[in-house]
């Protein structure tokens, strides 16, 4: 293995050792749901803007995060409000997603879509660990696992 190689592979495994609580294991709290929060808000005829969307995902975090190895947090709500009231605390890793938005439905995405303006690269510079991906697979529908593998690609 040259150097290289060697550099990314602990790179991962140091990555994977932050995530993870002394035992090894992950536990992470997702707080990044977007479309299907606000669709099982509307269901409850309940209407909430972002910022306070932003409040409550802080106060999800805030309770939540000291018990976990990982939060996943949203960049459109989630992340600004809880690293600038100190929600997240600096022992419980950051995770933030890549995909454009959440999925109510997930047997219907097609595709996969990266959200506009964000990358690895700003979610490690914003203190992130770990960035996901939310890749629905149907092994039944080959046009859509194609596209789905042309994504992770």
């Amino acid at each position: 293995m040259n150097a290289r190689d060697m550099t990314a592979a602990l790179s991962r495994v140091r990555a994977l050792d932050s995530i993870a609580d002394d035992a090894g294991v992950v536990v992470g709290v997702a707080v990044d749901h977007r479309d299907a929060l606000q669709h099982a808000l509307r269901r409850r005829n309940l209407h909430i803007d972002g910022d306070r969307i932003g409040a409550l995902k802080t106060r999800i975090t805030r309770v939540l995060a000291p018990l976990a190895s990982v939060v996943l947090l949203d960049v459109e709500h989630g992340v600004g409000p809880a690293l600038a009231l100190g929600a997240l605390p600096g022992a419980t890793a950051l995770c933030t997603p890549l995909e454009a938005q959440g999925y109510s439905d997930v047997g219907a995405v097609n595709e996969t879509t990266f959200l506009e303006g964000w990358s690895p690269q700003q979610a490690r510079f914003l203190g992130a660990t770990a960035c996901k991906l939310l890749l629905p697979y149907r092994v039944d529908n080959a046009d859509q696992a194609e596209r789905q593998e042309a994504v992770v690609s």
